[in-house]
């Protein structure tokens, strides 16, 4: 005769000779209950359509996959990757470069201390060759400090974005 016994409260259940038996653990039973409840949550998330809402309560960024695309073959791997490093610094609906726990707008200085893995002059020459390709530009802000702006026709955070963000890139010719 098979049984299952819990060892926490002592139960004792036969199963019936198709049901398969195995031995499982506390914290097993715990990460299993948890499968359950996320399981629910994302019940609640799905449309009409059976369709789910993924990371309902997370910020995201738009990448424009044919812009995006067209602009990275003409860049370096370096620049590349200290542009995908500043992406989730894009504010709402600015595209501004902000530090990500005081709000402030990000300078070179921060970039270089805080943000890229590189020495001073690969970081400086990415960043330069990200404002030739207009992958970003820099911009006096109104306490003539300066401030970086990340193109919205690559990639963008919101759905709304600020019309002068948007004139400072009404020339950007596109390459898609």
């Amino acid at each position: 005769m098979r049984a299952i016994i819990n060892l926490t409260t002592g139960e004792i259940t036969v199963p019936n000779e198709h049901q398969k038996i195995r031995i499982v653990n506390d914290k097993t039973i715990e990460y299993l209950s948890s499968l359950s409840d996320r399981t629910h949550k994302l019940e609640k998330t799905k449309n009409d359509d059976g369709m789910t809402r993924f990371e309902p309560n997370t910020k995201f960024t738009k990448i424009f996959d044919k812009e995006f695309e067209a602009i990275s073959k003409e860049m370096s791997g370096t620049a590349m990757n200290v542009l995908m490093m500043l992406i989730p610094y894009a504010a709402l609906g600015s595209n501004i470069l902000i530090s990500l726990n005081n709000k402030k707008k990000l300078d070179k200085k921060y970039i270089l201390d805080n943000i890229s893995p590189y020495s001073y002059n690969t970081t400086v020459n990415a960043l330069n060759e990200l404002k030739d390709l207009v992958a970003i530009v820099e911009a006096s802000d109104k306490d003539d400090g300066i401030q970086y702006i990340m193109n919205p026709y690559i990639y963008f955070k919101g759905g709304y974005i600020n019309k002068t963000i948007l004139g400072l890139f009404s020339n950007y010719k596109r390459r898609s």
